[in-house]
């Protein structure tokens, strides 16, 4: 969804879409992500390369400093963290907001299965993980991404036109 709003936002300059490091090769997927070694990772963690860094699904994940450049510009950053990263990055930012894309647990099951990267274990698990929602004042906004894919990205879209126009009418700008 979120490469898919990048897509329809390119010409947007309110909006930064960062990549995130990751440690798995590039799949063919949508996500462009930028491919390193667990190796590599641990390095970059360690002198302070990422701006928030964690591991899930048997991968390490990290946002680069550098993807934070857009704050100054008064842009507004689009990442993909974890749940567990958002207090984190709420201590970023003077401004956080929560895009929480849900799926039930049918339609995650048949996505996860069709990309081809987990077992079906590794599925059941990722099905069974609850990981709640945790702010210390950020706002969250739920988009269902049960439907078409192209529904789901409008909705995410619209979501990130109003934060950018509710942003706007705050600053003045």
């Amino acid at each position: 969804m979120i490469a898919g709003a990048r897509a329809k936002l390119t010409d947007d300059p309110r909006f930064a879409f960062p990549a995130r490091v990751i440690t798995r090769p590039r799949d063919g997927s949508v996500e462009q992500h930028i491919p390193i070694s667990a190796a590599e990772f641990d390095v970059a963690e360690s002198t302070g390369s990422f701006a928030l860094s964690w591991r899930s699904h048997g991968h390490a994940y990290g946002i680069p400093i550098g993807a934070l450049d857009g704050l100054a510009r008064d842009q507004i950053v689009v990442l993909n963290i974890s749940r567990t990263m958002i207090v984190r990055a709420e201590a970023l930012a003077s401004r956080v907001a929560v895009l929480n894309v849900t799926a039930s647990p049918d339609v995650l099951a048949m996505r996860l299965s069709a990309r081809g990267r987990e077992t079906r274990d590794d599925v059941r698990r990722r099905l069974e993980r609850d990981v709640p929602i945790a702010t210390l004042n950020a706002p969250v906004f739920s988009i269902s991404n049960d439907g078409a894919p192209a529904a789901g990205i409008e909705h995410l879209k619209s979501v990130l036109l109003g934060l950018a126009e509710n942003h706007s009418a705050e600053t003045g700008q």
